[in-house]
């Protein structure tokens, strides 16, 4: 299923997943690190408003919910500044509608296919929660994320603070709250995943002191930082790919991590961008192997939802068979093609799992330095109140 993540009021909705390069997406933040969130200016509910927000002081059962929205300075400011437009502009709608008679109340309406924060969940069909008020936090200054070696880059960040009931009125009630990863299938089917360890250093190329974990097989196979064009995971703040292009008119060119693995079954992953058309075998492919004895794996091309033009790579059969030997993993870029890889999974599983890229958000950590290390997801977990 398609994830839900909206404002609604009456016939007005405004979708706060990215839905095109233009605009940002908004990070469900719910119950992690921002358990105490800023409360900054209001843009919905307070004392002169109708609708949900009259009940702001029954707080009996009111949680607040956060979502987070971060873009790169300079490059991203218009997309920064278009989001935040459509919020306000959203909730002026809806306050006007109140103030004018109208009784439709503002709900944050969301359902994610996967997610990793502390979430009531429900077996099917999307959450409710009527919000009763709304604050928008922008810091006084960007802070930096470091993506380059000897270099910062600013990064500007917004976080919208929801004060909503846990349920909507007439609509369905919480069943169950999960913790970890989570997936709804295509029939609605909830899934807690277990956890894992990425075994690839810096899979996402955020820092470039740490990329000796990456090497191309030739220098026909030009290695890029990029910035415009990059993989966002939901709930995931990433500024960084690899563009990756093969020079060659005739052969194949490798990107390649090196690792000893044990004798078991591994499952790689990563995500490619072209031309933001589809992303086939005729442009790239998983491979694995002992150097000089690789192997193309039989790849299947799935595009994500949440990032058009991008496709998730990963093993036809589920897995790879790897022998207790170094052995090098990564992708093979055919002749001529350009594209752009961005975080890359490793794993001793049957199969893919959501991708566990260092500490972004509760239940994931590196093992050790920051994107030089192993990145660790422990096992989700569920539980129904039966009283």
């Amino acid at each position: 299923m398609a994830s839900v993540l909206k404002l609604v009021c009456g016939i007005r909705e405004l979708n706060l997943i990215r839905a095109t390069p233009t605009t940002a997406g908004w990070a469900l933040r719910e119950g992690g690190a921002n358990m105490s969130p800023p409360r900054g200016q209001v843009v919905y509910g307070g004392n002169s408003i109708g609708g949900g927000a009259r009940r702001t002081g029954s707080s009996m059962d009111n949680r607040d919910i956060v979502l987070t929205m971060s873009v790169q300075n300079v490059a991203g400011m218009s997309i920064f500044l278009r989001t935040l437009r459509d919020v306000f502009d959203f909730f002026q709608d809806a306050t006007q509608a109140q103030e004018s008679g109208a009784r439709d109340s503002v709900y944050l309406v969301h359902q994610m296919d996967e997610g990793f924060t502390a979430t009531s969940l429900l077996g099917r069909g999307p959450l409710y929660h009527e919000v009763l008020a709304g604050h928008l936090d922008m810091p006084t200054s960007a802070y930096s994320v470091y993506l380059v070696a000897g270099t910062t880059q600013n990064v500007l960040e917004a976080t919208l603070t929801l004060t909503c009931l846990p349920y909507g009125v007439g609509k369905p009630p919480f069943l169950a709250e999960g913790t970890g990863w989570y997936r709804y299938n295509e029939n609605n089917d909830l899934h807690i995943w277990a956890g894992t360890t990425n075994l690839l250093l810096n899979p996402s190329f955020e820092h470039a002191t740490y990329l000796t974990d990456w090497a191309a097989s030739a220098a026909s196979l030009t290695t890029a930082c990029e910035y415009e064009r990059v993989h966002q995971p939901r709930d995931t703040i990433t500024f960084q790919g690899c563009r990756l292009c093969n020079t060659d008119a005739a052969l194949n060119r490798w990107l390649y991590s090196t690792k000893t693995l044990t004798a078991a079954n591994y499952a790689l992953s990563c995500y490619a961008y072209t031309d933001g058309g589809a992303v086939t075998s005729a442009d790239l492919a998983l491979y694995a192997g002992t150097a000089g004895g690789e192997t193309i794996i039989a790849t299947t091309y799935t595009a994500d939802p949440d990032n058009p033009g991008w496709y998730r790579l990963t093993p036809t059969a589920g897995y790879f068979t790897a022998d207790a030997v170094a052995r090098v993993e990564g992708v093979v870029v055919y002749p001529g093609k350009t594209v752009i890889v961005d975080n890359f999974q490793l794993e001793l599983a049957p199969a893919a799992t959501p991708l566990a890229l260092g500490d972004q958000g509760p239940g994931l950590a590196y093992s050790g330095t920051v994107h030089n290390s192993t990145s660790v997801r422990t096992a989700g977990q569920w539980r129904m109140r039966t009283q």
